[in-house]
Order: C-alpha cells, then sequence, then structure tokens
C-alpha cells in the first residue's frame, strides 16, 4: 500500500542525533525533555551517526540501550518525544549505506529491511502507527562519478532507466525504490500489524566536481519517481562556502515544487508527487569560529526571508523546512536553539 504525503505536516522540523558517534568512545549527548520542547515544534528526525559503527549492524544498541548511562538509542528518545506531548512525530533514519564498487546491493537491503523490522517491534505496535511518521534514508548523494571523457559529468546513472539501469548509480537507486516498496508497506509481526510509512531523503545540493551531476541525480529521482514521499535538499552553503547559486536553487525548487538547477530552470519535467523542503543547517561553529560561519548562516537566512534577490509573494511559512544544527552541545544548546526558534518564528527563549 502507497502511503501519499500527509496534509499535517507542521512544516517545521529538526534533526536529533542518537547512539554512538564514529571514533568510539565518542556519544552523542543525550537531549532532555527541556531540550526537546524548547525547539517549540512537533516533527523530529532522529538521526545515527556513527557511520563505522552501524554501517554493518548490529543494530540492537542503537536501537535501545536501556539505562546506558553513555547514550541511548532510538526507542529511549522516541518515548521520551512522546510522553512530552501526545502531538508529536517523528522520523527514524536509517545506518548508512556501506556501498563501494563491490557493494552487494540484494545485502544492504536485507540488511536495512531487518533493521526496520527491529525498529518496528522494539517501539510497538502501538507507537509505530501512531507517532512514526516515516523513515528517513540516511545517505546524502547518488554514487555517480565515473568521468571518462572529461566533462566534469558522472556517467554512472542512466536516466532513461533510472530504477532498472545497469550502472552503478542506478542500482543504488534502485537500492532506495526496494526498500522504499518496504516502508510504504504494512506488515505483520508475530500476530501485530505495523502499518506503512512515508518515506524521506536528504540530499546536499551540488558542490564541487560533480556539481552538476549531483543536482541532476536529485532532480530525476525527486522529479520522476516516487520513491521519496519528502525530499529535504541540503544547500551545502554553510559547510562548504562561497554556494550562495545554491541557496538560490534550492529557494526556487521548494517555492516550485520540483528540484530545479541554481537558475530555476526545472531539472527535468516534474512526474512525481514528492514534496520538496530545505534543509537549514546550523552548528556550533557559529560561535566558536564566527567570522566564517554566521555570515555563511546569514546568506540562508537573508535567500529564505526572502531579502537577498526578493521573488514576489515568497513566504518561507508556505515551505517545508528543517534544520540540521549537528548534535547535542551543551555548551551552545541553547544559543542554538534560539537561531531555530527565531527562524521558525517563536520567540527566544
Amino acid at each position: 500500500m502507497e502511503v501519499g504525503i500527509t496534509n499535517t505536516s507542521t512544516k517545521k522540523l529538526v534533526f536529533l542525533y542518537v547512539g554512538q558517534a564514529a571514533g568510539a568512545p565518542y556519544y552523542y549527548e543525550k537531549y532532555s525533555a527541556t531540550d526537546i520542547s524548547n525547539y517549540g515544534v512537533s516533527e523530529f528526525v532522529i538521526n545515527v551517526g556513527g557511520y563505522s559503527v552501524y554501517k554493518e549492524g548490529p543494530f540492537t544498541p542503537l536501537i535501545s540501550t536501556p539505562n546506558n548511562s553513555n547514550y541511548e538509542g532510538i526507542k529511549e528518545l522516541v518515548n521520551r518525544i512522546i510522553n512530552i506531548s501526545s502531538n508529536n512525530r517523528v522520523w527514524i533514519a536509517t545506518p548508512s549505506l556501506n556501498i563501494t564498487r563491490s557493494t552487494n546491493f540484494s545485502n544492504e537491503l536485507t540488511k536495512l529491511q531487518g533493521y526496520i523490522d527491529s525498529l518496528r517491534t522494539a517501539l510497538t505496535a502501538s507507537v509505530w502507527n501512531t507517532y512514526v511518521n516515516g523513515i528517513y534514508m540516511n545517505y546524502e548523494r547518488i554514487i555517480n562519478v565515473t568521468d571518462t571523457n572529461g566533462d566534469g559529468l558522472g556517467e554512472d546513472v542512466d536516466y532513461n532507466n533510472l530504477i532498472n539501469g545497469a550502472l552503478f548509480g542506478n542500482k543504488q537507486i534502485k537500492l532506495m525504490n526496494d526498500l522504499s516498496n518496504y516502508v510504504k508497506s504494512s506488515k505483520v509481526i508475530n500476530g501485530n500489524t505495523y502499518n506503512a510509512k512515508q518515506f524521506m531523503w536528504c540530499p546536499y545540493y551540488g558542490y564541487n566536481y560533480y556539481e552538476a551531476t549531483i543536482i541532476k541525480d536529485i532532480g530525476y529521482v525527486a522529479n520522476t519517481t516516487n520513491i521519496f514521499n519528502v525530499v529535504l535538499i541540503q544547500p551545502a552553503h554553510y559547510f562548504q562556502g562561497n554556494l550562495t547559486a545554491n541557496l538560490n536553487g534550492v529557494r526556487e525548487s521548494i517555492r516550485k515544487g520540483y528540484v530545479c538547477w541554481r537558475d530555476g530552470v526545472t531539472v527535468v519535467t516534474k512526474t512525481s508527487s514528492t514534496q520538496i523542503g530545505c534543509q537549514m543547517e546550523v552548528d556550533s561553529q557559529y560561535f566558536t569560529n564566527p567570522s566564517v560561519y554566521q555570515s555563511r548562516y546569514q546568506d540562508y537566512l537573508n535567500y529564505f526571508n526572502n531579502i537577498t534577490n526578493p521573488i514576489p509573494g515568497f513566504n518561507k511559512n508556505n515551505y517545508l523546512f528543517s534544520y540540521y544544527c549537528g548534535a547535542k552541545n551543551s555548551s551552545y544548546q541553547r544559543e542554538i536553539t534560539n537561531l531555530i526558534r527565531s527562524f521558525y518564528g517563536f520567540p527566544e527563549l
């Protein structure tokens, strides 16, 4: 059963981190109920870091770590979020993919399906069916990096046979498509029915050598397939710099409802129902390296508050936004929260 886009989206999301980070024994700080409430939103994406820790499993310590003093699992954070308010909803990330040229995508699919079933049973059917909006595909681009003719464009995706093509990038897209079908289907486990859910992706907009290819790949996946219900595009300017053109491309994409090039021209005609949103980006570097990161973040505010190159009638409140704000950092938690609250139109704490 296909799950459509909900009409009740809050249009305001915040990403949170759980588990053990790469470089163990580093752990993400736990979010208190106050931390969560202070964001002012009711929709959260629970993200999984620690690529080197979780890419091959086991996933049990990630999904649930009761009474663990170092870090918490997904289940513990979900329960805290929904105990704050029965109106709160969550998306839950997959572990990152382990993609190399020798990747067996069938094995990756089986691994991720098992992870989702483990999530379902750990959370219980009641919590899954009521409070989980969907699954977030935790991989930020299509691998498309072969360039034999030197034109700066990847040649690893057959755009005429996107899901079933024989090229390497197509195999990754097929994996995402097959996982999408799994997420969007209900399943009975031990007599309990777990409802179908939505599927989300948060790719970064193009930069560096393959920037045009990266944008094109996002456009073809988002505009021509229904793999994802929601695609939140990261402009990448905050972390990379010198990419204000990306901010224009992302603003045009969310305004028009389909993925555009930086000049606002569609990548490919949209035939899908995919909802396009923006992933805002900020973290503690805003405070620790202000000469670099504060001006970059201000560029986001200028574009999405319709100050730079204003578009008549554009109002960010009409569009879907989420916030990547790094993992919790107690030294700047209140300050970062206030940046988010300000953008979302809430009074500062």
